[in-house]
């Protein structure tokens, strides 16, 4: 994604109650991103951690290896909820 290719984070924390389940509104919003990055985090990254919390869900964290390699395209910004652009 655009922040992996600008930002080259050295971790991702992903799977949180948002990205699992949608914003509340009864719509899976985040279902291609999610597969994208579960994927991209399971083939590139190291799983160094996991933390299970009842309000954030249970998150998983990866490290990357620098730089991170490219992620395959992602869901254009007319498929993206309005919350995050």
């Amino acid at each position: 994604s655009e922040a992996i290719r600008t930002r080259q984070p050295h971790y991702l924390i992903i799977n949180d109650r948002v990205m699992i389940k949608g914003q509340g509104l009864g719509v899976d919003n985040w279902a291609e991103l999610r597969t994208t990055i579960q994927a991209y985090s399971a083939r590139h990254g190291q799983l160094i951690g996991q933390v299970a919390n009842s309000f954030y869900g249970d998150l998983l964290v990866y490290r990357l290896p620098q730089p991170p390699p490219p992620v395959p395209p992602s869901p254009t910004s007319e498929q993206l909820p309005n919350e995050i652009l």
